[in-house]
């Protein structure tokens, strides 16, 4: 399991909870929990990952790290699509190792840069790094 935070579909505040390959809802204001049907190439369950809402890309939300249950860190970025709830996987990752940790922190800098601090790979990583979506 692993809890994050994330804007609704109305653009609400709601918790969303991974398990294994579902994503499930919280809408904060009805308090009412639902599963949300998701599509494309979904993640698979993680713990210890970001999500992260952009101001230039209010319908996307990155997911970042984290780790699958076997214990492997996941060295994914992906993006889930909120107007159709898909998802789609970012390429290339070997120039993105950097960022790709488990139990990290992702603060919003500006509209489309997200900055990675913390976390752990089981090697030394760069204190913090900078990523702009847009680049992706």
């Amino acid at each position: 399991l692993s809890l994050s935070l994330s804007l609704s579909l109305s653009l609400s505040l709601s918790l969303s909870l991974f398990l294994a390959h579902s994503l499930i809802k919280s809408i904060i204001e009805t308090q009412q929990w639902m599963q949300e049907a998701t599509k494309g190439d979904v993640p698979p369950g993680l713990c210890r990952h970001t999500m992260t809402a952009l101001p230039a890309m209010p319908k996307q939300l990155f997911l970042i790290g984290g780790r699958q249950a076997a214990g492997r860190t996941c060295k994914e970025i992906r993006v889930l699509h909120t107007d159709d709830m898909s998802w789609t996987k970012v390429g290339d990752l070997g120039r993105l190792y950097p960022i790709i940790r488990t139990g990290h922190n992702a603060t919003v800098v500006g509209d489309t840069g997200i900055v990675i601090s913390g976390g752990f790979v089981g090697e030394y990583i760069e204190p913090f790094y900078r990523v702009d979506i847009r680049m992706l």
